[in-house]
């Protein structure tokens, strides 16, 4: 128990000090609530799986575990998990696959993987991608350029007259191309 005590003038005197009420100590700051390890393991192992198509190692899942016992947030670990080099590796190695019909090349792969590393979006490496010289190529412009978006995009055929009235044919770039099938409610 604190007392403190102030003094108080008053015109014409002073007065006897009063005390304030009593105050109790400050409160240690709420301690983070303890982790459910087997919930925690679970989570992380799903995260493995998902995004990394593989069981966890055991020091990974360790590392992981300690850091959300020390209080990182789930958030911060997803976080984690897609900005991982393993991570950037496999979606650029998709991207490859998707829309070039290829394995990556080494220089490719680090360069896409550090931009996705780096926080770029995959649409804009998408966008990347189709902007490339190799995929115009195996793709012309403009009719093949919007099937092939259709097929690799959407995951279906263009339906009937799609391919012959977009608007690429009356002076759309094709990276306004891109972005549309980007922002699909289809494709999202």
């Amino acid at each position: 128990r604190y007392e403190i005590y102030i003094q108080v003038e008053r015109i014409g005197g002073a007065v006897e000090p009063e005390p304030l009420p009593p105050t109790q100590p400050p409160t240690q700051p709420p301690t983070q609530p303890q982790l459910d390890s087997k919930v925690a393991q679970q989570w992380l192992r799903c995260l493995y799986l998902d995004l990394l198509s593989r069981e966890p190692d055991q020091g990974g899942l360790n590392g992981w575990l300690d850091l959300m016992n020390r209080g990182t947030s789930r958030d911060k670990v997803a976080e984690g998990f897609l900005g991982s080099p393993e991570y950037c590796n496999i979606v650029a190695n998709s991207l490859y696959n998707q829309l070039l019909d290829r394995e990556s090349d080494p220089g490719g792969l680090e360069y896409w993987s550090n931009l996705l590393r780096n926080g770029k979006p995959i649409q804009e490496c998408i966008i990347g991608f189709c902007e490339s010289a190799e995929y115009k190529s195996k793709h012309p412009v403009p009719n093949e350029f919007v099937r092939s978006l259709y097929n690799r995009l959407l995951g279906r055929a263009p339906e009937e007259g799609a391919v012959e009235n977009h608007p690429i044919h009356s002076g759309m770039s094709t990276i306004d191309t891109v972005r549309g099938f980007l922002v699909s409610e289809e494709y999202a």
